[in-house]
């Protein structure tokens, strides 16, 4: 059929077919929706474990104005479905045993055998959230030829319940028995209900809504009293009827140890048999219709869904009551480990004979990025710039709108740098001041952290290791006054304070805190700056310059002390003397002694120093051991071995390296690159790349060491030209290379 053109002679608009419009992000639907069927499930778990919305408690009787005379002093089966209500009572000499509460899967089991055993039925009024849990009890009772009632889903009190509450009752046990037995019932008995003389007007009420939905009320007019006694002898005795009549015998199969009413069942039977009873079910026993009939399909269905989704809960929730379990165990336990590693940690720390090694004096550079900070930044300026430490500050304002920068140039305070860019991120100003620092060890501070005068100082020292690349501050909170407060401060004393003495001591730190932390510029350098890949910057920068890194060699984990005092006679450091101290030819050494193949060249075995060194290897992984910790190192015979980060480096004038590529006595330079220092005197200061000729030891040489203005062969790695710019830590193209240094805690 063609579409219908309009008046102008052009053809309508074409429809446009509707889409289904699908979430940018379905991992948020689809965790929205995980969440709530879990939900549902613990929802339904507490339901059927009368752990939610449990009204368990018996009220007490009330009038029976009400309560029709002939209901009074009728038969104990009470039938609603017709006005009036209609009582029956059991012919005489026949008993209908009825059992309360179940199924449990330890007594009903064992009621059935007695029942099996003697040849008879009985009626079992069952509890839906308890069906739902032992669907096959409940399958092995309609096997058996017993019949089944409903005694509600979770046993409350019907007769304060409203309406509402007793129809969902009902109707979920019906189901419950629809999805475990495959059949329905209309015989059903309310909780804590006794003879027909004990019901009360609410009573009434319960018996005439529950004829209203299809069903028979069920009481009892003989009480075992099973439930308060245990003797099945007493038992026996109780649930005997008197004087040859019928009745309806009340009994229980769960609730409770049922030990003595199996027992006294076991001989109840026999004696009623021998008075010439009948036991048989409630339906039979009145003449009515069979109680138990086949369940439609929909309510099969309707009910396997229930029964399978208690199952699910009860097995998630028990899952996790057992994964609680371990939890705690984990957590008492790691809290004694903690304990124990803390006390060793804090005991070594302070041993008299233990040190960093020699002390760090030189200055530090501080990077505090700042956005809108103008409520702290001038206080946290003021106490950097208050330091018993020598250091600059530099101040990145990463777009703030308050005029942060400006306070901080308001302040005039000398070392104190302001650097202003276009709002970024936290990450990118933290690269950008590292960028602007001058000193080889950078400390990063939150723009509203107040560090301690000698804050610095006590970062600095551990950087005395050449194997320490970064070092973790040890922050808390100052306002207390409140309780969220409070409760930061024991978050941060617990994750600051312990774990990171625990992290110190297994050599393990996971994160050395944005809040306050100090790194060497060289490992910053290696891994390229500060990342943005995720939140946690602070975590993921550990992880990089961490040892075990890829791309990295392995090195010591320190665990947590550091370098200790040489022994006498023993290098201090890397040697740069190319003695048979520092030097091993080959690798392997263990327990302080060198192996064969790790004997220095010339030393006759007896001079490799490795102490607490595990392993030296030189020639493949490029490692010495001196004293007591191992570093990086050459293994050709040429010239004086020191390590300088990037490469296998040659000293020039001195007899220790560090990582930097610049000696710690007397400022020679190590000949190779990154060496970027030259010495004055007695201090050490950049390299001047304006001098022509260049006159300090080991800069701008290309490839050469000087001694005075005179440049002599180095026999290093190949030096970048004369005059050529360190790379910057933003600019570099180099591909970013993972540093091999430990992380310590302050």
């Amino acid at each position: 059929m063609s579409r219908r053109r309009r008046r102008d002679g052009t053809p309508p608009p074409r429809a446009v077919p509707r889409r289904l419009v699908v979430p940018r992000r379905p991992g948020w639907f689809v965790a929205v929706i995980g969440l709530l069927f879990l939900a549902c499930l613990l929802v339904g778990n507490g339901l059927v474990h009368s752990e939610i919305g449990v009204d368990a408690h018996r009220q007490p009787l009330g009038g029976h104005d009400q309560v029709p005379a002939s209901v009074l002093e009728g038969g104990p089966v009470l039938d609603g479905r017709r006005d009036p209500v209609r009582s029956f009572t059991p012919p005489p000499r026949t008993v209908a045993l009825t059992f309360d509460d179940g199924p449990d899967p330890q007594w009903t089991p064992q009621v059935l055998d007695v029942l099996r055993r003697h040849g008879v039925r009985g009626t079992f009024m069952v509890v839906g959230s308890l069906v739902t849990r032992h669907p096959g009890l409940a399958r092995d009772i309609g096997d058996s030829g017993s019949e089944l009632g409903v005694h509600t889903f979770t046993h409350p009190d019907l007769r304060t319940s409203s309406d509402t509450r007793l129809r969902e009752e009902l109707s979920a046990s019906q189901l419950a028995l629809a999805g475990a037995a495959g059949i329905t019932t209309y015989l059903m008995r309310p909780p804590y209900a006794s003879g027909p003389s004990s019901l009360d007007d609410l009573g009434m009420r319960t018996v005439r809504a529950a004829g209203a939905l299809g069903f028979v009320t069920v009481l009892s007019d003989v009480d075992s009293r099973d439930w308060a006694t245990q003797d099945a002898e007493t038992i026996v005795r109780h649930a005997t009827p008197e004087r040859d009549r019928g009745a309806v015998v009340l009994l229980h199969d769960a609730g409770g140890d049922r030990a003595q009413t199996v027992a006294a069942l076991d001989r109840l039977i026999p004696r009623l048999k021998d008075r010439g009873y009948r036991i048989t079910t409630v339906s039979d026993a009145l003449g009515l219709p069979p109680a138990n009939q086949p369940a439609q399909v929909s309510d099969r269905i309707r009910g396997l869904v229930v029964v399978a989704a208690v199952g699910v809960a009860t097995t998630l929730v028990g899952a996790m009551a057992w994964l609680l379990l371990a939890t705690g165990v984990l957590m008492i336990a790691r809290l004694l480990l903690m304990i124990l590693l803390a006390r060793r940690h804090h005991r070594r720390r302070r041993d008299p004979g233990w040190s960093w090694g020699p002390p760090v004096t030189r200055p530090v550079s501080v990077v505090v990025p700042a956005y809108n900070e103008r409520e702290n930044i001038a206080e946290v300026v003021r106490a950097l710039a208050a330091s018993d430490h020598p250091a600059e500050v530099v101040v990145v304002d990463d777009g703030s709108t308050d005029g942060t920068g400006e306070i901080v140039s308001a302040l005039g305070l000398p070392g104190v740098t302001v650097v202003r860019q276009p709002n970024q991120g936290k990450p990118a100003a933290l690269n950008t001041g590292i960028a602007h620092a001058r000193h080889d060890i950078v400390v990063l501070v939150d723009g509203d952290t107040i560090v301690e005068p000698s804050a610095l100082r006590l970062l600095a020292q551990p950087f005395a290791d050449p194997a320490v690349g970064a070092v973790s501050g040890n922050a808390k909170v100052a306002n207390q006054r409140r309780l969220i407060g409070r409760w930061q401060c024991i978050e941060y004393v617990m994750g600051f304070n312990i774990d990171r003495r625990v992290y110190d001591t297994l050599g393990c730190m996971p994160t050395v805190p944005g809040a306050v932390g100090a790194f060497r510029r060289e490992a910053l350098e290696q891994v390229g700056g500060v990342s943005d890949d995720t939140l946690a910057e602070d975590t993921d920068l550990t992880i990089a310059v961490g040892p075990g890194a890829a791309g990295a060699s392995s090195t010591r984990t320190g665990r947590g002390r550091g370098p200790r005092r040489p022994r006498p006679g023993a290098s201090s450091g890397v040697s740069g003397t190319g003695g048979a101290t520092a030097r091993c030819s080959r690798s392997g050494s263990t327990g302080g002694r060198c192996s064969s193949a790790a004997r220095p060249a010339g030393s006759g075995g007896s001079a490799c120093r490795t102490w607490r060194c595990s392993r030296c290897f030189c020639r493949s992984s490029r490692r010495s051991s001196t004293s007591s910790w191992c570093t990086g190192c050459c293994s050709t015979g040429r010239g004086r071995p020191c390590w300088a980060g990037r490469a296998c480096c040659w000293s020039s004038s001195s007899a220790r390296c560090t990582p930097s590529g610049w000696t710690v006595s007397g400022c020679g330079c190590c000949g190779c690159f990154p060496c970027n220092r030259s010495s004055t005197g007695s201090s050490c200061t950049r390299c001047s790349s304006s001098r022509s000729p260049p006159r300090w030891p080991g800069c701008g040489c290309g490839g050469r060491s000087s001694t005075a203005t005179a440049c002599s062969r180095a026999m290093g790695a190949a030096r970048p030209a004369p005059h050529a710019p360190a790379p910057s830590l933003l600019t570099s193209t180099e591909a970013p290379r993972r540093s091999s240094l430990v992380v310590a805690f302050r």
